[in-house]
């Protein structure tokens, strides 16, 4: 058993002051925490006036956590291994400047074609939604061809297989090999 060394006295003040184990403890109004202060996490949906941890406000707010990046840069699929999703109601896979090198391609997230068509010049950027309850994928996908910042839209529905079991995503390009950009994975609770 640990003991703790109290020492009360008066500050100039006049008022009384207490010490542990030699420093001023945190008032009980208004206490400025250091460090990392830590507190139980309240279930999900709970609307009291207790406190609120980060697990909480993710928990509550659909935060998307960031699981991992795909290099699209070469090759025909790249795949990000080992997931756990159970938890997670959507996967989100941002596009940035993702292009292959030859026109006529069929990019496809898991078993589903998100878009076809195409020139090697092409650019892809956007995001490809995918529900972990149905596995049906939702796409907003815009292509920088040969306009300055022109873009033509491509926007297919299509069946990925993916769901909370899923341990591993994978993005293809069939017809050609990817040649620039990246494509972001995010896990939405």
């Amino acid at each position: 058993m640990s003991t703790i060394k109290a020492n009360a006295y008066l500050d100039a003040a006049g008022g009384n002051t207490a010490t542990i184990n030699g420093a001023v403890p945190a008032p009980l109004a208004s206490p400025a925490l250091t460090g990392t202060p830590t507190a139980p996490t309240a279930s999900v949906a709970t609307n009291t006036t207790q406190l609120a941890t980060t697990a909480f406000v993710l928990a509550n707010t659909g935060g998307m956590t960031l699981l991992g990046t795909l290099t699209t840069t070469s090759g025909t699929a790249q795949t990000l291994s080992s997931l756990v999703l159970t938890g997670y109601k959507q996967l989100v896979f941002e596009w940035n400047n993702v292009s292959a090198a030859a026109g006529t391609t069929a990019w496809s997230i898991g078993t589903g074609i998100v878009m076809t068509g195409g020139a090697a010049t092409d650019r892809i950027d956007g995001m490809v939604t995918v529900s972990l309850v149905t596995g049906v994928a939702s796409t907003i996908l815009a292509r920088n061809a040969t306009v300055p910042n022109g873009l033509s839209g491509s926007s297919q529905i299509a069946l990925t297989g993916y769901s909370t079991a899923t341990t591993s995503v994978s993005v293809s390009v069939t017809g050609s090999t990817f040649d620039s950009g990246s494509i972001t994975v995010y896990g939405v609770k």
